[in-house]
């Protein structure tokens, strides 16, 4: 194998949306949302994204990086 070591990275992307919007202020004014824009839903994205660990391509080390994505795909689905 080419590679030397494997990370194991756990990225979470979240969209939200709302029909609730907000009023925007910049430079001590407001700016008021009005006319069709208020029925449109606001979209928000998020991403959280962290290293877990680092593995070798040993077959050890293959097999921990395997149990070790299982446990954390099982804490993601417990919420």
């Amino acid at each position: 194998m080419k590679f030397r070591a494997m990370p194991l990275s756990v990225v979470l992307d979240l969209q939200f949306h709302s029909p609730l919007k907000l009023n925007i202020k910049r430079d001590n004014k407001t700016y008021l949302i009005e006319g069709e824009d208020i029925a449109m839903p606001e979209y928000h994205r998020l991403r959280f994204e962290g290293l877990v660990a680092e593995y070798t391509n040993s077959i050890n080390d293959i097999v921990k990086m395997r149990n070790k994505f299982k446990k954390q795909a099982g804490k993601m689905v417990e919420g």
